[in-house]
């Protein structure tokens, strides 16, 4: 064998094991190679339609297996035009070529791709690239990127500027000539090649599901570096961090936190030299907490709506945040009760910040009521005052004696929990279904906590009642 042979072999060798780190399925991976061939090509000075001929007769698409992006390429894209805007990858390639072909300029024919499929498709991004290398950086409309569904306009801003600045780093890495053709062999630089921040930037953005899970990465060294250290540990610390565990209250015989927003957790810049030789302490712990949220055969054995009960039972409020993003909190038991629900009812303050923002506060569960009801039950006197600076309902009934979380507290000895309803401005005069105040239940109930907070309640109301009276002018 030649030694340019052997050097072909090798490097196709290592595409395909770069290629099987990111793509389960043969096709998806054919479709994804057949992308960048294209890209390639037209770089190098080809047109789409001589790299679209070229492309269809390499070797990788005669199997059978291929034979749907094989007949992407040979069917004449801009004849035949459009007929899928759904995500099978075929689909995707076959729409993104037509909207390449016909376009004059690089805006109109991307604004027509994503008028097409919608921006969170695949042909949008792929045509996008066509366009990109056909018409150069110059062409692209200055305007075309400026605001984005997913991020306020001054954080997209900062985060275009550096995913811009990051881009000019990366083509520099390739040094092609503008109007100089290059064999192929004497341009190929692997992105192992780029600098240790490349690496950094990109998995700051990566949840640990995706570093420790199904690896999404591209190469080799990205695979290496999902071992650092110092990288694992700030992916298990942001994505999986508990809360503080709290003391559980005194539930009756018969049967000081910080309530804030969990913090922003900063980019971090890391040098992720030297992979070699890792201790993988932090790693694997990283990989045992992922797993077992995120099994190897997919999330079709463990859904997102048993993920966000772990999370919220557990008290992982980034976890529930990435779950509320993949699927509903409304009902993540099987049992109509919500991530709300459970993340009140097991008293964690800061998954209850995040899951009020995901679920209806004032949902019922059959005759538990409401989240608040479920806080006052159980004690939960943290879960209950974030609930309450939150706006929950405190005037929500029950479904079993038309009860008020006031109520329930009362009849459970839940002295703090009846002080914070109070100091929230609770109806303590409130009758449930059978007619019971708040101090009548507490009694009912011996619940010898309660009576004295009540009384200092209502003398506290009438001393205010009567400053109140004695100031009015007669």
């Amino acid at each position: 064998m030649s030694s340019s042979a052997a050097v072909s072999k090798a490097k196709k060798a290592r595409a395909a094991a770069d290629a099987a780190l990111t793509h389960g399925s043969p096709l998806a991976a054919v479709a994804s190679g057949t992308v960048a061939l294209l890209c390639r090509h037209i770089i190098e000075g080809k047109s789409l339609q001589d790299s679209i001929a070229e492309v269809s007769n390499h070797p990788e698409l005669s199997h059978r297996a291929a034979e749907p992006i094989r007949r992407c390429l040979i069917q004449k894209p801009l004849s035949v035009g459009p007929v899928d805007n759904g995500g099978f990858c075929a689909s995707a390639l076959s729409a993104a070529l037509h909207f390449a072909l016909s376009a004059s300029d690089f805006s109109s024919g991307l604004s027509a791709a994503v008028k097409f499929a919608r921006p969170d498709n695949y042909c949008p991004v792929i045509c996008g690239a066509l366009l990109g290398g056909i018409f150069g950086a110059t062409a692209v409309s200055g305007g075309f990127f400026d605001t984005s569904r997913s991020h306020p306009s001054h954080e997209y801003a900062t985060l275009k500027s550096e995913v811009v600045d990051l881009s000019l780093r990366l083509a520099q890495t390739w040094p092609i000539e503008k109007v100089q053709k290059l064999k192929v062999d004497s341009c190929t630089v692997y992105v192992d090649d780029l600098p240790s921040e490349a690496f950094c930037y990109v998995f700051s953005f990566l949840h640990s599901f995706l570093v420790a899970g199904p690896c999404a990465v591209v190469n080799q060294r990205f695979k290496s570096s999902t071992y650092n250290e110092r990288l694992c540990g700030h992916l298990l610390d942001r994505d999986f961090a508990r809360e503080e565990e709290l003391p559980e209250a005194v539930q009756p015989a018969r049967d000081s936190w910080r309530s804030r927003r969990p913090a922003h957790v900063p980019l971090i810049m890391l040098d992720l030299m030297p992979v070699e030789g890792h201790s993988d302490d932090v790693a694997k712990s990283l990989r045992e907490v992922a797993l077992r949220f995120y099994p190897k055969e997919g999330l079709q054995q463990r859904p997102y709506a048993t993920i966000a009960w772990t999370a919220a039972q557990e008290g992982r409020p980034t976890l529930l945040s990435w779950a509320a993003e993949h699927g509903s909190l409304d009902d993540v038991d099987n049992l109509g009760r919500s991530a709300l629900m459970i993340a009140a009812t097991n008293n964690k303050p800061l998954t209850v910040a995040v899951a009020f923002g995901h679920c209806d506060a004032n949902q019922t569960c059959r005759a538990f009521g409401t989240a608040l009801h479920m806080a006052a039950y159980c004690g939960a006197a943290e879960a209950a005052g974030e609930l309450c600076r939150c706006g929950a309902d405190l005037e929500a009934r029950n479904g079993a004696f038309g009860q008020t979380p006031l109520h329930v507290a009362c009849s459970r000895n839940h002295a703090a929990v009846v002080q914070l309803l109070l100091a929230s401005n609770a109806d303590a005069n409130a009758r449930d279904s059978d007619g019971l105040t708040s101090n009548r239940i507490a009694q009912t109930m011996q619940s010898t906590a309660v009576p004295e907070i009540l009384q200092r309640f209502a003398a506290g109301q009438t001393r205010s009642l009567l400053q109140t009276e004695s100031n009015v002018p007669r």
